[in-house]
């Protein structure tokens, strides 16, 4: 099976509904994973141990997007798939750090 063939068929196993689906909860990991992160960041003032809390809270963040990008990828393998989650996932994290931003000019805080 050549490149195009198999992007076809990849294609052709998506429905809007479906790819919809998955750019949504791409975003919502995006999001959620962008909060966490901010969160870890606002509370390092009060943790003892700064590199194992940010080491560890990273590591659960990756997790967490491997687990869903595993779940989004797992029966087919289909890369179309892939890639809009992880589109839906990076919209959502360009979203989240302008906004920040613009909050931390503001000086209002989470």
């Amino acid at each position: 099976m050549n490149n195009t063939n198999a992007l076809s068929y990849m294609l052709s196993q998506l429905t809007l509904l479906s790819g919809t689906g998955l750019f949504i909860i791409g975003g919502l990991v995006g999001f959620l994973f962008a909060y966490f992160q901010w969160k870890t960041i606002a509370q390092l003032s009060q943790v003892k141990n700064m590199k194992s809390y940010l080491f560890f809270t990273s590591l659960i963040r990756f997790l967490i997007f491997f687990l869903v990008l595993l779940w989004v990828a797992y029966p087919e393998k289909n890369i179309v798939k892939i890639l809009i989650f992880f589109i839906g996932f990076m919209i959502a994290r360009i979203i989240s750090i302008k906004k920040v931003k613009k909050m931390l000019k503001e000086q209002k805080y989470v």
